[in-house]
């Protein structure tokens, strides 16, 4: 059996698992015999009153509120304690009023003490003080819940591993380890200037049980050590210690006595490193039998199943999009090319790997411009076909999109892995229709004074030509908002029939009015 079994079986008791309840509870002080005969008041005043009660008759009232040193302080005379649970309940009225329970007490340089200071006094706190060899060191402090006036119920729960648990209205407010005072002391009561109420003091002894699970394995002829026990035989075993914190100890062991076996084993290495086995140094594949002992202890036989690995070479192929990275291993790739990279397999042998990486560029086309009359037709279906994916510019997921209004329009797909986009512009535009009056009268009566040609849309190119009826042209103009006012050479013609003559973009339109006086 090695050493650190033998160590790990003497040290077991130190995993704290649960707590046993120890004997029932001992009432240290309930006030209700109206004297004080088993307290020594170390400083004044304590005095047993009728006025603020918590159970019973009577409570303790301690207050010094006429002198500078204002700390009234008394001590059990007969009370010896140290695991288990104090339990008090206390009062204050004061607005400098603390609250002081010392336990474990020792003599005047050596004790626990909890100090309770209610909320609105001066320093409020609820604070656990150790005091060693004469000196004060606070261990655990928080704010305090509660003010003046009310009853609090105040536990202490005091464990041989050293924990110090205080809980206020049944609530964990402080909760240290600390094994500075460990052997019996008796109680103290304390108050600072105004009135402290004192009422039912009692003690619960209990401790604590450290219990341990051990499984372990030994060899056939050896034993295994719990306490002043040994055992050498396969079963479960339980056994009661003290532990080193003087906690009760309880050993539960689960014990397996392992005979000579044998152990079949495959591994591999790289080529340049070796397998040990027993003291031999393996540098090849093959079958290998070796006589050891083994992780209990015992003589075993060792059969070895060995594979020895050259270094491996792979060569990639891979693409990256323009615009784009690459990531190879932990490089970031932003320009085509050969790169290598030395990588470790699971085996732990070197693997020399080589990217051949290659950019593309896919395009996307989806046609050319469209012109469209909204006004004439006001929904458009526009479809590609055959890609993998689909984002229109509103949104949509389909290879159809509808489109209701002028403008830029884009896809978005993906072509040989990426991102692609192609844009076209959809114009409105309408066929030109120019209607022209049959007659008009320009007599200066403001009615059909002009030959004003109309249109549905403004054209891009215009000229407009009149004839006479001999062919002489008698007006022209390239503003479609320019009429004729039925004059030539600034003179009135006489009413008579007239020819125009409209190129107006791509059309070329003609026919005849009537002028009239």
């Amino acid at each position: 059996m090695t050493n650190k079994r033998r160590q790990l079986a003497l040290l077991v008791t130190s995993f704290i698992c649960f707590i046993l309840p120890g004997n029932s509870q001992i009432l240290i002080e309930d006030f209700e015999s109206a004297s004080l005969a088993n307290w020594q008041v170390i400083k004044d005043t304590a005095e047993i009153t009728l006025s603020t009660v918590y159970n019973g008759t009577y409570s303790l009232r301690m207050h010094r509120p006429d002198i500078g040193d204002a700390e009234s302080l008394i001590i059990h005379n007969s009370f010896q304690g140290n695991n288990g649970s104090y339990q008090y309940y206390c009062l204050a009225d004061g607005p400098v009023s603390d609250i002081d329970f010392l336990f474990q007490y020792l003599d005047a340089s050596n004790y626990y003490r909890i100090s309770y200071k209610p909320l609105t006094t001066d320093n409020p706190e609820l604070v656990l003080i150790r005091r060693l060899d004469g000196v004060d060191q606070v261990i655990d402090q928080v704010p305090p819940k509660f003010g003046l006036d009310v009853w609090l119920d105040i536990r202490i729960d005091r464990f041989c591993s050293g924990e110090i648990m205080v809980y206020v209205n049944d609530e964990l407010e402080l909760s240290v380890i600390d094994r500075s005072h460990t052997q019996p002391g008796t109680i103290g009561l304390s108050a600072w200037t105004s009135s402290s109420y004192f009422d039912d003091i009692s003690f619960t002894p209990m401790n604590r049980t450290v219990v341990t699970d051990l499984s372990e394995t030994i060899c056939s002829g050896e034993f295994f050590p719990v306490g002043n026990n040994r055992y050498s035989e396969s079963g479960i075993f339980s056994d009661t210690l003290l532990s080193s914190t003087g906690c009760d100890s309880i050993v539960n062991l689960e014990l397996a006595v392992s005979p000579h076996f044998l152990v079949t084993e495959v591994d591999t290495i790289c080529r340049g490193q070796f397998y040990l086995l027993g003291t031999d140094s393996l540098t090849e594949s093959g079958r290998f039998s070796q006589s050891l002992t083994s992780q209990f202890g015992c003589d075993s036989i060792v059969e070895l199943s060995l594979t020895v690995t050259d270094q491996l070479f792979t060569l990639l192929s891979d693409t990256f999009c323009l615009g784009e990275s690459y990531l190879f291993h932990r490089d970031t790739i932003r320009t085509p090319g050969t790169y290598t990279q030395s990588w470790t397999t699971a085996e732990g042998c070197d693997s020399l790997v080589q990217l051949n990486l290659e950019q593309i560029q896919p395009s996307l086309d989806i046609g050319q411009d469209i012109e469209w009359c909204f006004r004439e037709d006001p929904s458009l279906m526009f479809t590609v076909n055959d890609l993998d994916t689909y984002l229109w510019s509103d949104g949509s997921n389909e290879p159809n999109i509808e489109i209701t209004e002028p403008g830029l329009l884009w896809l978005e797909s993906t072509v040989q892995g990426c991102i692609v986009r192609d844009t076209i512009n959809i114009i409105n535009k309408c066929s030109l229709q120019i209607y022209v009056p049959n007659a008009f009268s320009p007599n200066g009566d403001g009615i059909n004074d002009l030959l004003l040609p109309q249109s549905n849309s403004p054209p891009t190119n215009f000229r407009m030509q009149i004839f006479n009826r001999w062919g002489g042209k008698v007006f022209e103009t390239e503003n479609f908002n320019l009429g004729w006012d039925g004059n030539a050479d600034d003179a009135e013609l006489a009413p008579d029939v007239f020819l125009w003559v409209i190129e107006a973009d791509d059309q070329v339109l003609s026919g005849d009015v009537l002028l009239v006086r």
